[in-house]
């Protein structure tokens, strides 16, 4: 399983490894919960948020990810635009 650490600390693995990890965090979760052992559920429960939103983000539809980087493209645009105009107005 391949597992690259990135720059902010947080792991940043396959989205299959990624996938798997939930799965495992899931069943971690239901024995917790079947020894009642709520301090380990909260834990769990919080890993598994986060890998659920790292999920999310990363495991896209390919019609998903086309809107992303068009969203992205008109975003960026308008950016270097406002900084264009920005510089051309202060350079005047």
């Amino acid at each position: 399983m391949k597992q690259v650490i990135a720059q902010n600390g947080k792991s940043r693995m396959t989205v299959q490894a990624l996938k798997e990890k939930v799965t495992n965090l899931q069943t971690d979760m239901d024995m917790a919960m079947q020894k009642k052992d709520f301090q380990k559920c909260q834990s769990l429960q919080q890993e598994l948020d986060c890998k659920n939103e790292e999920l999310s983000r990363r495991d896209l539809s390919m019609e998903d990810a086309t809107k992303r980087g068009l969203q992205l493209q008109v975003s960026l645009r308008f950016r270097f635009k406002g900084l264009f105009l920005f510089f051309s107005h202060t350079l005047s």
